[in-house]
């Protein structure tokens, strides 16, 4: 089966940072790890059957069939064959990657720009109006992990014939259990009620395996799949979240304000834990987010510290909140994942993107319920050195880059210190 329609890039490098400075060793930390190993020894993934890949997966959805499916074969992707036009043109020859991947940037670029209704062409499945109505079908990553190889299914929507217009998520994604087909012969309008799009029914068989995307078996590839707009839309309590993306993120889509913080659940950065303070709470944003952090080496992402006694105030910006990594990598507002029965993690409050806390119970729930892939970010408990009861070791990592700190508490604050760095 064919991967999703939208790969951006892929990058493959693996480094691990030399030890500029020892850890220490940590029990403590040896009997997580050693627990986490003999989790994984049991684990085996197993694909869910043919039948329950065609049961629809939710009560809004109908699945109805037709008689001649489009072909995914027969989608043309535009953008490639100007690529391979330009490099006939220009007599480049056909192996050089680093050549038709700046063509493919810079076209790419020119293509994003081009705007259907209120969503960028790349990303449109299909648009269509229906006399003032107008439906636009369209792929987005704010609920899935970009690098899980699938993107989220949207619905953009006008009343007022493009002068206005709402976003909705159909709590689909690509692959699971449908590919929506760019090249869909029906009509987007099945009626004022209901939008449809030919896909086809797939089942996993294979989980991905990094870089390798997962692996699909076309269960039908003749499905039309039809969606009620009223369910898509529905915002019971009036927060500004529809009930299929509260239900998605553990959300109580009958309360405007889950975690009862004061901040409604579409504002809220933290919906479902109230966000407090206190020493390691500070430690664990000043990691996660630069707030507070200042650089005691060459390079802010080294030896850092932070001042508990003489915080910056709230118009100034740590070293890491200055770096211009820091906003590039969040470009796509996407929403993240974080598993932890640590109170003091569960507490925090995020700046710059919103962030699902759930507990290991939850998680395991999540899992088996939903079908969305939140980018999961990974922060390990606190692991206290053996000899040394005001130090600690931290894990970290998300998609495919992670650290290891040597956590020292000192007399006003925190002592931070990269003991090794991985990319994959």
């Amino acid at each position: 089966m064919k991967t999703p329609l939208i790969l951006l890039f892929t990058l493959i490098v693996c480094f691990t940072k030399a030890q500029k400075n020892e850890g220490c060793k940590s029990s403590q930390k040896t009997k997580y790890e050693d627990s986490l190993r003999d989790k994984w020894k049991t684990y085996s993934f197993k694909p869910i059957s043919k039948e329950d890949a065609l049961k629809p997966l939710f009560g809004y959805i109908e699945i109805d069939y037709v008689n001649k499916p489009a072909k995914f074969e027969d989608i043309v992707d535009s953008l490639h064959i100007q690529v391979k036009q330009i490099l006939a043109e220009k007599k480049v020859d056909e192996n050089d990657f680093e050549k038709e991947l700046m063509i493919r940037d810079s076209l790419g670029k020119i293509e994003a720009a081009k705007i259907i209704g209120n969503i960028s062409k790349p990303f449109v499945i299909k648009s269509e109006k229906r006399a003032n109505k107008w439906a636009i079908l369209f792929e987005d990553f704010k609920y899935d992990e970009m690098l899980a190889f699938g993107s989220g299914y949207w619905l953009s929507l006008s009343e007022d014939d493009g002068k206005s217009w709402k976003k909705y998520y159909t709590g689909l994604t690509g692959g699971k259990n449908y590919y929506f087909k760019k090249n869909s012969n029906p009509s987007l309008w099945r009626d004022d009620n209901h939008i449809q799009i030919e896909a086809d029914i797939v089942r996993m068989t294979e989980e991905r395996a990094h870089p390798m995307p997962p692996q699909y078996e076309t269960v039908k590839d003749n499905a039309l799949i039809v969606l009620n707009i009223a369910d898509i839309s529905k915002d019971s309590d009036g927060d500004g979240l529809t009930d299929i993306e509260e239900k998605n993120l553990f959300l109580n889509p009958f309360s405007k304000d889950t975690d009862g913080d004061g901040i409604v659940d579409s504002e809220d950065m933290n919906p479902r834990f109230a966000s407090t303070s206190n020493d390691f709470i500070k430690l664990y944003e000043g990691i996660m987010f630069g707030e507070n952090v200042q650089s005691d080496g060459k390079h802010p992402y080294e030896d850092r510290t932070i001042d508990l006694t003489n915080p910056l105030k709230k118009d100034e910006k740590s070293e890491l909140q200055q770096d211009e990594l820091l906003e590039d990598f969040h470009f796509l507002n996407t929403t993240k994942l974080l598993v932890t029965s640590d109170p003091n993690l569960q507490r925090i409050n995020p700046k710059h993107y919103k962030i699902i806390i759930l507990t290991p119970k939850e998680f395991e729930e999540y899992q088996n319920l939903h079908h969305s892939e939140l980018e999961k970010l990974n922060y390990s408990p606190l692991f206290k050195c053996d000899k040394d009861s005001n130090s600690f070791l931290l894990d970290s990592s998300a998609s495919y880059s992670g650290q290891t700190y040597k956590i020292q508490r000192t007399k006003i604050g925190w002592k931070i210190i990269t003991i090794s760095s991985w990319i994959s």
